[in-house]
């Protein structure tokens, strides 16, 4: 049997109307399935999806594990399957979404002869269920892979961000299980410190072009709906108070903390966003953000200075009842103004 080039790890809860959708998006290349590890987390589901996973582990015993466990949460799922995969690298597809064959094939070919990385960063694709469009997410590089240190994916930031999700990073296993960290259990939005946590300690990076997972938006019943986000605000609390708990720790352990402090404070902007900008109770909203604000300044005076600016501005347009909308196109406004002062300078270098 050929030794196992990527893992993927897939957390299943009841998920009986997409886990078809998703292995067979898995299975549609003998050669590249060949190197996969399929790897189900079946979390305590009481619906038909363990049955049809259990059948999927039948047909193609060489590819395929299912774990049962009792309900953990998302987080739960991921730190068993990462505990029991046995492939160099890791990637993590929710059983609600799925992979391009043609990016699966791509990618995995070039994690056979691609040099190591501790982190691998994969283009990926936005579904929209409800309007059928789709939007592409991937590096602006020109060559198919490219080599990086922390310090030069930070110093172009803007260029690199979007790929540093859940949907976007590709983990080696063993670098993964060093940094000796586990998921936050029982709550969502554990996505966040799945990045946060870990990737500050990767030393070689490798971008790749190639789009790889295609990620399913637009239901209702997903935990990044508005409805959901004020649902489940305390959760996400508690995930951005896990990740500023490790700070001191990761800075003793020589983590690049310009990262942490980028990908934590991109996690606080959005949570004022969610509670200045779409709560539907605005009064309540405001409750939630100056509690949490504080809470932030008790644990890390360097976040909270980071990120007063930003916590500010939203707090004065939830003020004024200005919505999410216009917060987006400020902040493309600025993005474009960014862009175009870099092109200046260079044009002022030539």
């Amino acid at each position: 049997m050929a030794e196992k080039i990527l893992s993927i790890i897939i957390p299943m809860y009841q998920a009986e109307r997409f886990i078809a959708k998703c292995l067979d998006s898995l299975l549609t290349d003998q050669r590249c399935l060949t190197y996969l590890e399929i790897l189900i987390v079946n979390d305590g589901s009481r619906d038909r999806s363990g049955k049809i996973a259990a059948g999927y582990r039948e047909k193609y015993p060489d590819s395929i594990r299912l774990i049962e466990k009792e309900n953990g949460g998302h987080g739960s799922a991921v730190n068993a399957g990462v505990e029991q995969c046995s492939g160099k690298y890791f990637k993590v597809l929710d059983a609600d979404d799925w992979v391009s064959p043609g990016g699966l094939k791509a990618v995995t070919e070039k994690l056979l002869v691609m040099e190591e990385a501790d982190m691998v960063l994969a283009g990926f694709t936005i579904y929209d269920m409800n309007t059928k469009k789709v939007r592409h997410i991937r590096s602006r590089q020109k060559q198919g892979l490219r080599y990086l240190q922390m310090e030069e994916l930070t110093a172009d930031w803007d260029c690199y961000k979007g790929l540093l999700s859940l949907h976007g990073v590709i983990y080696r296993t063993d670098f993964y299980r060093m940094a000796g960290y586990r998921l936050p259990e029982g709550v969502y939005y554990d996505d966040a410190y799945f990045i946060a946590s870990f990737a500050g300690f990767a030393r070689r990076i490798c971008v790749m072009k190639d789009c790889l997972y295609v990620y399913r938006v637009g239901c209702e019943s997903q935990s990044t709906s508005n409805q959901n986000r004020q649902k489940c605000i305390r959760q996400m609390e508690h995930v951005l108070l896990s990740m500023i708990r490790i700070e001191d720790d990761l800075e003793r352990r020589g983590a690049d903390m310009l990262f942490w402090r980028f990908r934590v404070c991109s996690c606080l902007a959005d949570y004022f966003v969610t509670v200045f900008l779409r709560f539907s109770d605005r009064k309540a909203g405001r409750r939630a953000g100056r509690r949490f604000y504080r809470k932030v300044r008790q644990k890390s005076r360097r976040l909270w200075k980071a990120v007063r600016s930003r916590y500010l501005i939203l707090y004065m347009m939830g003020l004024l009842h200005m919505d999410e909308c216009l917060f987006l196109k400020l902040l493309e406004l600025r993005s474009l103004k960014n862009r175009k002062g870099i092109c200046h300078v260079k044009r002022r270098e030539d």
